[in-house]
């Protein structure tokens, strides 16, 4: 592979600096502990690939490895973070999610031949229920190109002490398990099913039904404030936008149905229903039912007014660029309204986008090549709704399975 120039290798005083910042914030919050590490005493280029729970799995992640290694991030947290002079010097890559872009490619092709290991997030997108988030088809061909042997970087626990819909941290015990995938020689010889069922089993994921097994308790993890915005559906009366919480209570206003978080992150006491005892369990009968709707009606769409927003530059963070209005529809995400002054109008179709970024309660983010819009709703509940459809549509015309509920048979 041709040398990129635009790629550069860990710094190796700034990487130091970084790694001991990760190691103090993995103590401290994450209390990370290696289950077993077959990366340790290997020399040269390795392709690891690594499951997402929360947002700072890179973080915590840069603390287990020995080597100085290269990661590959979302362009938007990478471009957003006030860090960013930081993570360019430490040679993180960043790339457009969901996309496939051949100086990315590039890049991550040099660092690897070049002798460095490279660590992706093939999910791409961190879990806001505590199930897997899609991998992209895309990604078992990408292990042939790459040519290295591929490892695991499996992280468990880390959705609870920082869940996407939550404030803060909640402290408590998580683990990481490294080991060998894959060598570059199978990666050759193996079919692309037989790639795609290896990385399936290490990458797909059940937090909760992991914290069954571990039962670890976390630091506040019974304060439920934000998950309104995750399950915004009553499981019983079937309202939306009625979902209410308070401290460890998520109730519906409409017809009382309540249940209380334990130490544990499960429900418990449940009134006016059946208990439901996890999100992804209250997150199926959602998706379920939604998608039944959807069914019966292709022509449904869903649209809202919003704020757009784009990255300064300089600045390293979103700042307000216009307003519009944005809608998801089966064939296509359409985003119209202003954007510096100038007329925007973006339509991408929706063929092979099986999710989009999201901040439950808040915002989507609509990818055009380059550019990213992140959308700021007029009504913030209706992000996941949006998420929700995105995927039953792309269920119903694929006919894959990417929301997994089935694959673990909650």
């Amino acid at each position: 592979m041709k040398k990129d120039k635009t790629y550069i290798k860990p710094n190796p005083i700034y990487y130091s600096l970084t790694r001991f910042a990760s190691n103090i914030l993995s103590k401290i919050y994450f209390k990370r502990k290696i289950i077993r590490n077959e990366l340790k005493g290997v020399k040269g280029p390795a392709l690891i690939i690594a499951n997402h729970e929360c947002a700072l799995d890179f973080v915590n992640l840069i603390g287990a490895f020995k080597d100085r290694v290269t990661f590959v991030i979302s362009k938007s947290f990478y471009e957003s973070l006030s860090i960013n002079p930081i993570l360019k010097k430490i040679g993180v890559i960043p790339k457009q999610q969901f996309q496939t872009n051949i100086s990315t490619l590039k890049k991550m092709k040099y660092a690897a031949d070049s002798g460095q290991k490279v660590v992706l997030f093939p999910q791409g997108i961190m879990t806001e229920n505590g199930l897997s988030t899609p991998i992209p088809p895309s990604t078992y061909k990408f292990f042939r190109f790459m040519n290295q042997d591929v490892y695991v970087a499996r992280s468990i626990g880390t959705y609870f002490v920082m869940p996407k819909w939550s404030k803060g941290f909640h402290k408590g015990e998580t683990y990481v398990d490294i080991y060998k995938l894959f060598t570059k020689e199978e990666t050759k010889t193996l079919s692309l099913d037989e790639i795609k069922s290896r990385v399936d089993e290490a990458l797909l994921f059940d937090c909760y039904k992991e914290q069954k097994k571990y039962m670890i308790k976390y630091k506040n993890v019974d304060k439920l404030e934000g998950l309104e915005g995750v399950l915004y559906m009553c499981p019983t009366c079937g309202s939306e936008f009625t979902i209410k919480t308070e401290k460890n209570k998520i109730y519906c206003e409409n017809c009382g149905y309540t249940e209380y978080a334990d130490e544990y992150g499960f429900f418990k006491d449940s009134s006016n229903g059946p208990l439901i005892d996890s999100v992804p369990l209250w997150s199926k009968i959602i998706y379920e039912r939604y998608k039944e709707m959807v069914k019966n009606d292709m022509d449904n769409s869903i649209k809202d007014d919003c704020k757009i927003m784009t990255i300064d530059d300089k600045k390293h963070k979103f700042t307000e660029t216009g307003e519009g209005r944005i809608e998801i529809s089966k064939d296509y995400i359409t985003l119209k309204g202003t954007h510096n002054g100038i007329p925007l109008d973006v339509k991408v179709s929706t063929a092979n986008i099986m999710t989009l970024p999201f901040g439950p309660s808040k915002y989507i983010e609509v990818q055009d090549e380059e550019m990213i819009y992140r959308c700021m709703l007029s009504n913030g509940l209706n992000a996941q709704k949006m998420i929700n459809t995105l995927k039953i549509f792309y269920e119903l015309k694929t006919g894959l399975n990417i929301s997994y509920y089935d694959k673990y048979r909650i």
